[in-house]
């Protein structure tokens, strides 16, 4: 794990970097909001894409933060990021630990269907199981949201997922009902 001076030069280096983009973004949606000839409908609408735009630079520059830090357990990660949407999560039995590389691209891409499912599904529960097979470990990540799923140019989440499964060498499988998504994920234990 870095140390903290180290920690602090990746904080500048992101402040400097895309974080300056990001803020760099939003002054100029901020000239934007000020042009007098908008319309009072279209100011609101920009003002929120300023307000998410700010939130995304703060989740970014912290969720990048915390991946440097020692992390608490995928488990507890999973609960408080639920818990804050008032998402139940179930978790029959702590997830076996992978090698250090690969641990934390499990991770990255159990976190990125946890953020799909608080972002899209409007789900209130959400479970994580797994079991260990010969020669691969299968994880399954269930909701119960609205389901319908569907993959936009404008978005990243499930691209970002199929990616992050196919780095790691593992296979994918989305199940997409209205009663929510299952995803079903083999990772070689190699």
């Amino acid at each position: 794990m870095p140390n903290g001076s180290e920690k602090l030069r990746i904080a500048h280096d992101l402040h400097d970097g895309v974080v300056q983009d990001l803020a760099a973004l939003g002054y100029a949606i901020d000239s934007v909001i000020g042009n007098p000839s908008l319309t009072p409908q279209l100011r609101s609408e920009l003002r929120e894409i300023r307000l998410e735009s700010s939130r995304i630079t703060a989740a970014f520059r912290n969720e990048v933060l915390a991946l440097l830090d020692d992390q608490p357990e995928i488990s507890t990660l999973i609960k408080d990021k639920l818990a804050k949407f008032g998402i139940e999560f179930y978790l029959p039995e702590p997830l076996p630990q992978f090698a250090s590389k690969m641990d934390r691209q499990v991770k990255k891409l159990i976190l990125e269907i946890v953020n799909n499912c608080i972002a899209h599904a409007s789900a209130t529960k959400f479970s994580l199981t797994f079991k260990v097979l010969e020669s691969e470990i299968e994880i399954t990540l269930q909701d119960d949201g609205k389901g319908g799923v569907i993959s936009k140019p404008e978005h990243l989440g499930l691209s970002s997922i199929e990616i992050r499964a196919l780095e790691l060498g593992a296979s994918i499988e989305r199940v997409d009902t209205p009663k929510g998504v299952t995803y079903i994920l083999l990772i070689p234990v190699n």
